[in-house]
């Protein structure tokens, strides 16, 4: 026998090995074989793709949440520090306020030295009359 027919007889006898294995097996052939596989290849890709795209969703939302979380640190900072400014203000005008209280001590004393200054002055005048 040449070559040619050959493997022809040999390409028939795979085809015949093959179909009666399935047959025998209740498997499917080779190219359904290779079909199922290169189908649960491409539902694992699909799959993969799923994963990639919820992973990429992720790492989004984790840095919205993070510029957040910087937003809120610095509004943080900024009401610590108006905290600060108001209790500032608070320490001066308490200051400023025993100041005023020390002041108007003074000015009452030196109410009442007038008024005493005044009743002796008119009673020395009424009697020198």
């Amino acid at each position: 026998m040449n070559r040619a027919v050959k493997t022809r007889h040999s390409a028939r006898d795979c085809t015949l090995v093959s179909c009666l294995l399935s047959r025998v097996s209740g498997r499917p052939t080779v190219d359904g074989a290779i079909k199922e596989i290169a189908g649960t290849i491409e539902g694992r890709s699909e799959i993969s793709s799923a994963i990639a795209a919820a992973v990429k969703q992720q790492g989004a939302e984790t840095q919205e949440i993070s510029r957040n979380v910087q937003q809120a640190s610095q509004g943080t900072q900024q009401v610590s520090a108006n905290i600060s400014d108001v209790q500032r203000g608070a320490t001066e005008t308490g200051t400023a306020s025993t100041e005023v209280l020390t002041a108007a001590r003074s000015l009452s004393n030196d109410s009442d030295r007038l008024k005493s200054e005044v009743g002796k002055f008119l009673t020395s005048v009424r009697d020198a009359r």
